[in-house]
């Protein structure tokens, strides 16, 4: 059976598993119990040298035939930028799932998830090993951490790194960035006219 038999076979597993992921709360920096669910579905496939990191990434190492050569990485990101903490609640109309974070990037975690599945029935040993990641605290305030500590994990081992990320229409190919500022702000002048409730410590106003 190749893989898109598989993915056709497998698609209405792979809708619920998306619902069910979809419902635990992912917030950045708090990915703790969605990281555990998926720790745990790939102990059940078979993988139990999956493992969940200190910033919270689940990783998954696929072992090649030819352990010198670079490492191929695979990952989506399991928080969201939703703050919520509570289960998320998950509508399925018309064919379509509708909830917050499904599309970016839960859809994508499931099909890491299916893939993983899909070697593991079919036991399939690649060349090169293949490192399949769940990573953490990708959006705003995440500040990437748990892409960071990935690839300083594995300095100098990676052959190439592919991140999947909402849909699939089109790639970048080129590296991409951001840039993070921190902003103070002083209310002087709001303090001079409540003074007698500032506790701010740093207006300098002197009443």
């Amino acid at each position: 059976m190749d893989i898109k038999t598989f993915a056709k076979e497998h698609f209405e597993e792979y809708k619920a598993l998306i619902c069910q992921l979809t419902a635990i709360p992912a917030p950045s920096h708090h990915e703790e119990r969605r990281a555990a669910f998926i720790c745990e579905y790939l102990h059940q496939l078979g993988y139990g040298q999956a493992f969940i990191d200190d910033t919270k990434n689940v990783i998954c190492e696929v072992k090649g035939s030819d352990l010198e050569a670079p490492v191929h990485i695979f990952m989506a990101h399991t928080d969201t930028v939703f703050p919520d903490e509570t289960e998320i609640p998950v509508v399925v109309e018309d064919g379509c799932i509708k909830a917050p974070g499904v599309g970016d990037d839960t859809t994508n975690v499931c099909a890491i998830l299916m893939t993983l599945k899909y070697l593991s029935e079919k036991k399939i040993v690649p060349k090169q090993t293949m490192v399949f990641v769940l990573n953490s605290c990708e959006e705003g305030l995440g500040n990437l951490k748990g892409c960071r500590a990935l690839v300083k994990q594995y300095t100098g081992r990676i052959g190439q790194l592919v991140s999947y990320d909402c849909g699939y229409n089109a790639g970048t190919v080129w590296a991409v960035g951001s840039r993070r500022y921190e902003i103070r702000i002083r209310w002087s002048f709001l303090c001079r006219f409540w003074s007698d409730q500032c506790d701010c410590g740093g207006c300098g106003y002197d009443s």
